[in-house]
């Protein structure tokens, strides 16, 4: 267990029993810990973990990578890893159970409706976020004409803006973990692969624009159905 001069302040302990809305502190955690001295920041850290459910995990997860001070960054990594091994896993199979999807499905785009036309949200290899028009053509900002329903463009510009600030804020901490998962030559089970990866949202796109391998077998990529192929583009079975 935590030591006495671990543990989170009284006040916070006290939040922690009776805070109404654990996503609103999640959320204000995420706004000021950057300004919090890094001993508070690590003990608001904790109280996010234990009350925010999979929204404080990916809090954390996201310091324990992107954290500017040390100190918030290793509280971080420790309360990730103790995470884990309470349910049984490594940090790195953690990580991909709780990655952030900012609301999106996969197989099933998103449609920002103008009224007048209607914009499929997609994301490329690099999570930015672009704008596919019923012809097919890509752009990164939503039309205007005086055609579109103001009601609808407003509800359409809300979520457009949104969406490109939560991407900047996790596209980097996801990109980072699996640039250094092949650095490190992580690897997975295909199950886990095909189950935590490649449909998810956010990972998928960074995962079909990559090379992988089996373990001892051929290299593949991942097509947009999920299926594996080779250079020749012929099919892969799942596993090798």
């Amino acid at each position: 267990g935590l030591r006495d001069e671990d543990a989170p302040p009284w006040w916070m302990r006290a939040m922690w029993m009776f805070v109404d809305d654990s996503d609103a502190f999640v959320d204000r955690v995420a706004r000021d810990l950057g300004a919090m001295p890094w001993s508070l920041g690590a003990a608001a850290l904790e109280v996010a973990l234990g009350i925010g459910g999979d929204r404080g995990l990916q809090l954390v997860a996201h310091y324990a990578e992107k954290a500017k001070k040390r100190g918030v960054r290793n509280k971080a990594a420790a309360l990730l890893a103790k995470e884990a091994e309470r349910q049984g896993l490594t940090a790195e199979a953690l990580e991909d159970r709780i990655a952030p999807d900012l609301g999106l499905r996969a197989g099933r785009p998103e449609v920002l409706d103008l009224g007048t036309v209607q914009l499929a949200i997609g994301l490329d290899g690099t999570l930015t976020p672009f704008l596919r028009l019923p012809d097919g053509s890509r752009r990164s900002t939503l039309p205007t004409s005086k055609e579109h329903d103001p009601d609808k463009v407003a509800v359409a510009k809300a979520r457009w803006s949104q969406l490109r600030k939560d991407l900047k804020r996790v596209a980097a901490t996801l990109r980072a973990r699996l640039e250094r998962a092949m650095v490190e030559g992580r690897t997975w089970t295909a199950e886990d692969f095909a189950r935590y990866l490649t449909p998810h949202p956010l990972q998928g796109p960074v995962v079909r624009s990559l090379l992988w391998r089996v373990v001892d077998g051929p290299f593949f990529r991942v097509d947009e159905a999920g299926g594996w192929a080779d250079r020749n583009d012929d099919a892969v079975p799942i596993g090798g």
